[in-house]
């Protein structure tokens, strides 16, 4: 299942006012626009949709949320949700313009139940989502479908979490009585996902060699030699419990990198390819939100590197999205994967190959690179 079509309102009236304009998404999403434009912010309210329904986030805060997933058989569920002040005002669930859940209010709502079809009455809190609340895969199996989506959601800043001395911090600490559910740390639902070291743990457990050969293969083509890949205790930290960590063989050197040894560069490389590794292992996430991609790379690597990203998106059938104002990064991605983000005022509009096609098609004939045509759209904001 993959994200179509999204928009997005909050506070709607107030000074606060942000909206996110109807916007349509493919299978790969580059999104680029000037600083403060809007990237980030939309970025992270899609994610923050995926989060509420797999209900990983409590407070339901206030704003609108309309969203399309379309399965990949064709079906499109449409989700619209109204939030005011943590509590829900309106929930709705259709597919194929057929109703499966209404609620207005406190309720109560009404959802479809299986195998019969019909509509049903359920009361629930008013700060709970009836989307995942009411999960029962032999009654209302839909919501299943939703919910694999939801949790298969993963959320990284590259510029900021993927830090080679993040093991300096405590809730990063990792320790070797933590290794002992590897099933457990690769499922869609596990709650550390951001623990990189535990990920990596896990996968060599159940996949062994190949999953090692598949990380090495993919950083020697972003520019990184690597003979070798695995998990042990960083020598050189002196804490109690021993933290574990990540260490790399290069091909040029006789021992090995461990993490706090990297530079931040091979650091944030190396855990953008070990995570878009694990949809080729696992084929657990259905979409993966990269921010900033490629921050703090040269331009060999930071080219590499997208290749890969691509390449693991179109092969692994996850949905990927990506924000960068990096011109080594834009101009490596195809214009048929930009969403160019345009902001005035307090209002966002997504500019891409679904509502501007023309204007696309047009500037690809003037022979310019890629980078030419996001200067020309932000010379008109």
């Amino acid at each position: 299942m993959q994200l179509k079509n999204f928009e997005y309102k909050q506070y709607e009236g107030d000074k606060r006012e942000w909206t996110v304009e109807p916007a349509s998404f493919g299978p790969i999403n580059l999104l680029v626009g000037k600083n403060a434009s809007g990237k980030t912010r939309t970025l992270n309210v899609i994610a923050a949709l995926a989060q509420l329904l797999a209900g990983k986030r409590q407070a339901l805060g206030t704003g609108d949320f309309k969203a399309t997933l379309v399965t990949p058989n064709g079906k499109r569920f449409v989700y619209e949700l109204s939030m005011q002040k943590n509590l829900v005002n309106r929930e709705y669930l259709s597919c194929d313009d057929e109703q499966y859940l209404t609620r207005e209010g406190p309720g109560p709502g009404k959802i479809k139940t299986e195998p019969n079809g019909e509509m049903a009455d359920f009361q629930i809190k008013s700060n709970q989502l009836a989307i995942f609340s009411k999960r029962d895969s032999l009654q209302y199996p839909f919501l299943e479908k939703i919910a694999a989506w939801a949790e298969g959601t993963e959320h990284y800043e590259f510029a900021t979490l993927f830090g080679p001395n993040a093991i300096g911090n405590p809730g990063m600490i990792i320790s070797e009585g933590q290794f002992k559910d590897p099933e457990k740390t690769l499922s869609r639902d596990f709650a550390h996902r951001e623990m990189l070291q535990l990920l990596v743990a896990a996968a060599i457990d159940r996949y062994g060699d190949a999953f090692k050969k598949s990380i090495i293969t993919d950083m020697n083509k972003v520019g990184y030699e690597l003979d070798d890949i695995g998990i042990g205790v960083l020598s050189e930290i002196s804490i109690s419990p021993p933290p574990i960590g990540i260490w790399v063989k290069e091909h040029d050197l006789q021992c090995n990198t461990e993490q706090n040894q990297m530079s931040l560069g091979m650091f944030r490389a190396l855990s953008a390819v070990i995570r878009m590794n694990f949809p080729q292992f696992t084929n657990v996430p259905s979409a993966v939100f990269l921010d900033d991609v490629g921050e703090g790379l040269d331009f060999e690597r930071s080219v590499g590197l997208i290749k890969i990203l691509i390449e693991k998106a179109e092969k692994g059938g996850f949905q990927l999205f990506m924000t960068s104002n990096d011109r080594f990064v834009m101009n490596e991605v195809p214009l048929k994967y930009w969403s160019v983000i345009v902001r005035m005022g307090s209002s966002v509009k997504v500019k891409n190959y679904e509502n501007s096609r023309d204007e696309f098609n047009k500037f690809e004939k003037l022979g310019l690179n890629n980078f030419d045509y996001f200067v020309a759209n932000s010379s008109q904001t």
